[in-house]
Parts: C-alpha cells; sequence; structure tokens
C-alpha cells in the first residue's frame, strides 16, 4: 500500500513516523499558541499527552532518544535552559516504558491516577527552575495543567486512535482499522 502527498508516493512503512511528527508538530503549536492569562492556566501538556500515546500505542518507534529530542525542541520553544523538560520526558519515557506491560491490566481510575503522576513529574523542573530564579510559585498553577490534562486523556487518546485509523497507520498491528 502507498500513499501520496503532493504527487509523491510513499510506501506504507514511512506513515507512521510522518504521522507522529506531524501530530508533534500540531502539539507544539497548541503548546506555544498565544493565549489569555486565564486559558493559558488551563492548557493541558500537549506534548506530554502526545509522548504518552505513541508510546502506548507504537513502543518500538517512540523511546528515549525520542523523548529526549521532543524535551530539548520544548526547551528551545520555550526558551528556557536546555535539558528542563528534556529530562522529564525521558524520566517519564523510562517509567512508562517500565509499566506498559502492567498498564493494559490496570483500571480506568489506575491509569489516570498513573497519567497525573506523570503530568506532575514534567512541571516538577519548570517549577523549581522558576523558584530558583526568585518567581512565586503557587499550588493551583502547579496542579491545574496536570489536572486538566489527566481529565482530557481519555477523549484525547479516543481522537488519536480514530484520527490514526483514518490514515490506516498500522505497525505491527499495534493499530489496526
Amino acid at each position: 500500500m502507498t500513499m501520496m502527498i503532493n504527487n509523491y508516493v510513499f510506501p506504507i512503512k514511512y506513515k507512521l513516523p510522518l504521522v507522529m511528527v506531524f501530530s508533534f508538530v500540531i502539539g507544539f503549536i497548541l503548546a506555544i499558541l498565544s493565549l489569555p492569562i486565564w486559558a493559558n492556566l488551563l492548557r493541558p501538556q500537549w506534548i506530554v499527552l502526545l509522548l504518552l500515546y505513541w508510546m502506548l500505542e507504537v513502543p518500538s518507534q517512540m523511546g528515549l532518544f525520542g523523548a529526549w529530542l521532543i524535551g530539548l525542541f520544548m526547551d528551545s520553544l520555550l526558551d528556557i535552559p536546555l535539558g528542563t523538560f528534556a529530562i522529564s520526558l525521558v524520566l517519564i519515557a523510562y517509567l512508562l516504558m517500565c509499566l506498559r506491560t502492567r498498564f493494559d491490566i490496570f483500571s480506568s481510575s489506575q491509569k489516570l491516577a498513573i497519567i497525573f503522576g506523570f503530568m506532575i513529574l514534567y512541571q516538577i523542573p519548570y517549577f523549581v527552575f522558576e523558584y530558583a530564579n526568585g518567581n512565586s510559585f503557587s499550588m493551583w498553577l502547579f496542579l491545574l495543567p496536570p489536572l486538566i490534562s489527566t481529565l482530557i486523556w481519555s477523549y484525547f487518546a479516543f481522537f488519536m486512535h480514530n484520527w490514526c485509523k483514518k490514515f490506516y497507520v498500522k505497525n505491527n498491528g499495534v493499530i489496526q482499522i
């Protein structure tokens, strides 16, 4: 099977990386999109949601190195010291790799608790950096984005799964039509 983009035919094995890159580009745009202050507090952590989704769906395509690159790119986009988010994403990726085989047998509430823990883990280095620079620290600012991200996780995973089905993305039978 092939896929055509601008009169160029891609073999089916290249569909998955293209879809993953496109989804992360959309995630980066949503992460840096300028919003009013009140809406910025409610912004989900799109990059972590995407990383979790892709690591659960196709772990052979997304690993520690990919998480590190995404984190470095996120650090450069947000103009914070390199490695702040990269170390968080690598740690999340490693923990998810360890939990992946057991993740499917957890109940929905246990899965959401683990997702919330990953979202908190993503926030910690950023708030340590902010606190070290003398900025104020609010517990609501710390907990609200992970809470929003956890609440939309089920809907996000459902949307991503259906979106991937439109592209007929398959990788060893993980995402199937």
